[in-house]
C-alpha cells in the first residue's frame, strides 16, 4: 500500500476509537444521570410524605387544642349551672326572719359563707378565659426578642388578647395553661419563647431539618392582674422565617 493510504488508513482507525470512547462515555453518563434522577425522585417523594405527615400532626394538634378549650368551657358552664342550683337551694333553706335579729345575721352569714366556697372552688366568680390566636402573614427574618403578632382571633372568651401586639394582658388572677406552635421553613433553626413580664417562663427549639417542621410547647403560669404574656422569638439562624395558619396561641384559666 501506499504511505498516503496507510495514513488514511491510520487516521481512521483512530477516528474509530475515538467514536467508541466517546460512546461509551456517553452510555456511562447516561447511565449515571438515570441514577440520579431516580435517587432526586425517591428523595423528593420521601419529603412530599414527611411534609403531608407534618401537616396532618400539625392539624391534629390544632384540633385537639380547640376540642380542650370546648370541654373546658363546657365543664366551666356546668359547674356555673351546679353553683347556681345549690345557691337556690340555699336560698329556699332560709327561714324568713326579722332583719336585725340575730338568727337571721347567721343565716346571712352562713349563706355568704357556703356562696363564697362554691364560687371558689368552680372559679364562676372570676368566669371563663379562653382564647385561640393565628398567625396569618409569614414573619420573615423576624428580630431577635421580636413578639409574634397573632393577628386573626379564633376563640375570645373573656380575655384581653390583642391582635395587633399579640399580647395577653391578665384581668382574673389564677393559674392559667398556655400552649403555643411555630411553624419554621426548611433548613432553618429557631428558638421561640413563652415571655411574662419580660421573663421567660417557657420555650421551645425548632429546625435544623431538610423539611418544613413545626414545634409545640405548654405552659402553666399562675398570673395576677394585670400581669402580661406574650411569644417571642429568642434566637434563630440567618433568613429564618415563620410560616404563617400553622403557627398558633391558645391559653385559658383553671377553674
Amino acid at each position: 500500500m501506499s504511505p498516503t493510504l496507510v495514513n488514511l488508513a491510520n487516521q481512521f482507525n483512530d477516528l474509530k476509537n475515538t467514536v467508541k470512547y466517546f460512546e461509551a462515555s456517553r452510555i456511562k453518563f447516561t447511565e449515571e444521570l438515570s441514577e440520579r434522577v431516580t435517587d432526586l425522585e425517591r428523595e423528593r417523594a420521601a419529603d412530599v410524605r414527611c411534609v403531608d405527615k407534618s401537616l396532618t400532626d400539625l392539624k391534629h394538634l390544632h384540633d385537639k387544642d380547640r376540642q380542650t378549650i370546648l370541654n373546658l368551657t363546657e365543664t366551666v358552664q356546668s359547674l356555673k349551672s351546679e353553683n347556681m342550683a345549690l345557691m337556690t337551694m340555699l336560698n329556699d333553706e332560709v327561714p324568713p326572719a326579722q332583719e336585725d335579729s340575730p338568727y337571721s345575721s347567721r343565716v346571712v352569714r352562713g349563706v355568704q359563707t357556703a356562696y363564697d366556697y362554691v364560687n371558689t372552688r368552680t372559679g364562676s366568680s372570676e368566669g371563663t378565659v379562653a382564647f385561640h390566636v393565628l398567625l396569618t402573614r409569614p414573619l420573615l427574618n423576624p428580630g431577635l426578642h421580636q413578639t409574634i403578632v397573632f393577628d386573626k382571633i379564633t376563640t375570645n372568651v373573656g380575655a384581653q388578647i390583642s391582635n395587633n401586639t399579640g399580647v395577653f394582658s391578665c384581668n382574673q388572677p389564677g393559674v392559667y395553661v398556655f400552649s403555643w406552635q411555630v411553624l419554621l421553613q426548611g433548613s432553618q433553626y429557631m428558638i421561640s419563647e413563652l415571655t411574662k413580664n419580660g421573663m421567660r417562663v417557657g420555650s421551645q427549639e425548632i429546625g435544623n431539618t431538610q423539611n418544613t417542621v413545626s414545634g409545640s410547647s405548654t405552659a402553666v403560669v399562675e398570673l395576677d392582674n394585670g400581669d402580661e404574656v406574650w411569644v417571642s422569638i429568642a434566637a434563630h439562624s440567618q433568613g429564618s422565617g415563620v410560616e404563617p395558619h400553622l403557627t398558633m396561641f391558645a391559653g385559658f384559666r383553671l377553674p
